[in-house]
């Protein structure tokens, strides 16, 4: 009888569960992935991932970095900083490829709280892979970086542009 009554107390909690499958509360970052996609998966260096089932390639991931230089920065002084729409160069820098790997077809920065949340839509072309794109978003914080970004091949990405803006808009860091 006391089984049966958990049960019957439980429900409403695991149905509200169930209807947010998507959302992911990581290391010190939360972001709501697409619904349907494959479970988050963590490798090793701390980025968790999540799929489209199929094949149409399409992904999604988070991650936070501890950056040590960032360690002596106060949030003010990171925001002087970085309060302005990153370059391709600064890209360039910031995801270690080469300036003419990218071509930035929106780049804007948010403020969020007391930190500025940088947002991009990147067109990024590395060794003889297709051309992908990707919405890519992040926060530089005192002694760490938390960032989110969706892929897809560029021949893909209208299908997906929406979904991926939502994805990463709502990446959030704690």
């Amino acid at each position: 009888m006391i089984f049966g009554t958990i049960l019957r107390l439980a429900a409403a909690p695991l149905a509200v569960l169930a209807l947010t499958a998507g959302n992911f509360h990581g290391d010190r970052a939360s972001i709501i992935f697409p619904d349907g996609w494959s479970a988050p998966e963590m490798g090793a260096d701390g980025l968790t991932s999540v799929t489209e089932p199929g094949i149409s390639g399409a992904n999604c991931n988070v991650q936070t970095v501890d950056i040590a230089t960032l360690e002596g920065f106060t949030l003010a002084q990171i925001n002087a900083d970085t309060a302005h729409p990153y370059s391709v160069d600064e890209w360039a820098d910031f995801l270690a490829l080469k300036p003419e790997q990218i071509v930035l077809d929106k780049n804007e920065v948010r403020p969020f709280a007391d930190a500025w949340f940088h947002i991009a839509t990147l067109r990024l072309t590395v060794d003889s892979n297709p051309e992908i794109i990707v919405r890519y978003g992040f926060y530089i914080l005192p002694g760490r970086v938390t960032m989110a970004g969706c892929y897809i091949e560029a021949s893909k990405y209208a299908t997906y542009s929406a979904l991926f803006d939502t994805t990463i808009a709502s990446l959030r860091p704690w």
